[in-house]
Formats: structure tokens, sequence, C-alpha cells
């Protein structure tokens, strides 16, 4: 598994959702680049317009998150 940042480490994250495509980019780096089929075959959530969530996957974790901006793109 490749590791992007350091523990305890600041870094910059974006994520760019337009139309079906989500970019996942950390301190400028693509890591994840997906578009949803037309047809997903399996059972997880289609991707439309509603929240937004930060989260840390490990319990014992402390995350801080700083400077969250949030843009509406043109279509």
């Amino acid at each position: 598994k490749e590791v992007y940042v350091k523990d305890g480490e600041w870094y910059t994250e974006e994520i760019e959702v337009q139309g079906k495509r989500v970019t996942v980019k950390v301190n400028g780096k693509v890591i994840n680049d997906y578009t949803e089929p037309a047809e997903p075959t399996d059972k997880l959530k289609r991707l439309s317009r509603g929240t937004v969530a930060l989260q840390g996957h490990d319990p014992k974790s402390v995350i801080y998150y700083k400077n969250i901006m949030i843009k509406v793109l043109p279509h």
C-alpha cells in the first residue's frame, strides 16, 4: 500500500466531482480517479447531490481538519 503523507504531517487533499467522475489528489498527486459506470454492478450508493462527510477510519486516531472549502462547479 502506497503512503502519500507521513503520520503527523499536514497535507492538502482535493476531491473533485464532475458528473459521474471523482478525482482525489493528495498534495497535487492524483491518488484516485473513478468514473461511475452507467449501470453499477454492486449495491453501492450512486453519485448524486447531497451531504459531504469527512471521517477517519481508525477509531483510536485523532484527525484535525482546517481550511475546508466547498465550491459548486459548473455543469
